[in-house]
């Protein structure tokens, strides 16, 4: 699951120059919905990556410095059997931390609500290198999303990531 995170990572930390308007995103095999900072019209890269027996599947979208993005991967049944799901988020966090050697900046439990359904999350704020991750953790079933902004201090703090975390939508 290491690995997994680390993968996400990866793209997240890619900086580049984006554009001006939100671009709503519908992903129908990721069941998910978010709007992304690129300009209509605009194609959001997608990334697919074997790591740890799993497949993730990455979305991101760069505007200034700043990059946000959606991964997902399927946990395994047995991956999830004796674990609470409040106990392999936290795990899915300090994995991540861990892996990129970043500092645990904050951290918590909380309730992910799309439409009737609320998943249990968990939100961190880590930094490495200077570069601040905004991370959202929602565990829908056996599916691990991950929901990312990276930038400076202001970028994960402004209503511009925001309103891309509260765009995220679970889709069934």
């Amino acid at each position: 699951m290491r690995t997994v995170l680390a993968v996400g990572l990866v793209a997240v930390c890619a900086l580049a120059a984006g554009a001006q308007e939100p671009t709503p995103y519908d992903s129908k095999e990721g069941k998910f919905a978010a709007k992304f900072p690129t300009q209509p019209g605009s194609v959001v890269s997608t990334a697919k990556a074997r790591a740890a027996g799993q497949e993730v599947a990455l979305f991101t979208s760069e505007k200034g410095t700043s990059t946000y993005s959606v991964a997902y991967s399927d946990l395994t049944a047995d991956a999830l059997k004796d674990a609470p799901a409040a106990k392999v988020l936290e795990k899915s966090e300090a994995g991540l931390a861990t892996q990129i050697k970043a500092k645990v900046l904050s951290a918590k439990a909380t309730a992910f609500k799309t439409g009737a359904r609320e998943y249990p999350a968990r939100e961190a704020l880590v930094e490495k290198d200077g570069v601040q991750i905004r991370l959202l953790l929602v565990l829908a079933e056996t599916r691990l999303y991950q929901v990312f902004v990276a930038g400076t201090k202001d970028a994960v703090a402004s209503k511009e990531a925001d309103a891309f975390v509260a765009s995220f939508e679970i889709r069934n």
